[in-house]
This record gives C-alpha cells, structure tokens and sequence, in this order.
C-alpha cells in the first residue's frame, strides 16, 4: 500500500464490509508484530484466499471503487459474495471439493 501510495481512506470508505475488515485485521497484526508467516501456515483456505487477493490487489493497484462502481450485475455479485465470504470466513476448500460443475467452474474464472 506504501509503496504504491493507496489512498486508504477512499478505499476503506468505499469498500465492502469483508475489505473493511480485512483492513482492520491487518492495522491489529501490524500494530502488534504478529508473525504472518505462522498465521498463514495455519490459517483456513478462505483466510488464505483473502492474503492472495489483496496481494493482487494492492500489487496491481487495482481500483476497487471503480471496479465495482462500474462492473456489471455479475461482478458486483461476485464481489458482495467474496465480502460474504471473507467476513464469515467460509471453508472455500471445502466448497469447491464438493460443489457443483457449475459453481467449481466459477471459482476457477475467479481464480
């Protein structure tokens, strides 16, 4: 976020519930030097998911408001589904292991 100057204050303003609270989560960790290395080992897949997309994210600067200012009803969907996740810590693993064809094939695109 430093390195690419993130205007966090928009960001947070304007992001889901699930974005928000990732933010809080990582001001804690930061603020308290927690070892994430260890925490990531250990974590559940969707919190794990959650570190691979802000990753992304933040290393491509992504444009979060726009995306969804702008995105069509699928995306936004998407989105509001992947904040769902996140802020419930849903087992992604164990989703995709047993659903259906179609929904694996949506968390492939997402990928």
């Amino acid at each position: 976020m430093f390195t690419y100057n993130v205007d966090t204050e928009s960001l947070i303003k304007h992001s889901t519930p699930g974005l928000t609270l990732t933010f809080l989560v990582l001001a804690f960790m930061f603020t308290y030097n927690v070892d994430t290395e260890s925490l990531i080992k250990h974590s559940t897949p969707g919190l794990t998911l959650t570190f691979l997309v802000l990753a992304f994210m933040f290393t491509y600067n992504v444009d979060t408001e726009s995306l969804i200012k702008h995105s069509t009803p699928g995306l936004t969907l998407t989105f509001l589904v992947l904040a769902f996740m996140f802020t419930y810590n849903v087992d992604t693993e164990s989703l995709i292991k047993h659903s259906t064809p179609g929904l694996t094939l949506t968390f492939l695109v997402l990928a």
